[in-house]
């Protein structure tokens, strides 16, 4: 459902203040029914999941990605980044990164690569062979009725009772 000017006007003035009552004030509402207003607004389904977009818009924003961090370690590696540094004299210079901020920078990269997808895909490979190897297991069963006889009381793997 599209929202109207003044629940748009909510839902930001919410995520400033976090507080309905408040909100509702600020998005227009009158001071007499703004706790109501606020209260009923929460209510709606439609509002929370505006809030919800527009929080997750927001982080999205403010937070790196894990390609803008790899691009900036490896910018920083490769020299191609620059800072301002005081000089004794006071003087401020650019300056590209020393060789320590370039081996730190491919330290912190490589810890990234390390945590790289390739470790959870073989993962994934082997929980797959395993849900499969499962699955078979319950189809061989439905093939003999659906009926697996368990006797394991009392042995061991060795094939030995136990007392």
């Amino acid at each position: 459902m599209k929202l109207t000017a003044k629940q748009r006007a909510f839902v930001d003035a919410y995520i400033e203040c976090r507080n309905a009552t408040e909100a509702a004030k600020r998005a227009g509402y009158s001071e007499r029914s703004a706790r109501q207003v606020g209260a009923n607004n929460m209510s709606k389904v439609y509002i929370r999941e505006a809030l919800a977009a527009r929080l997750e818009e927001i982080e999205t924003t403010k937070v790196a990605s894990m390609k803008e961090v790899m691009e900036f370690f490896s910018s920083v590696m490769r020299g191609k980044e620059t800072e301002q540094v005081v000089t004794a004299k006071g003087d401020v210079i650019e300056r590209s990164p020393v060789v320590f901020d370039r081996i730190t920078a491919g330290k912190e990269l490589a810890k990234l690569y390390s945590k790289c997808p390739a470790k959870d895909i073989e993962e994934q490979d082997l929980r797959i062979k395993k849900l499969r190897a499962e699955l078979n297991s319950m189809n061989a069963e439905e093939k003999h009725g659906g009926i697996t006889i368990i006797d394991d009381i009392g042995d061991d793997d060795d094939g030995e009772e136990t007392d």
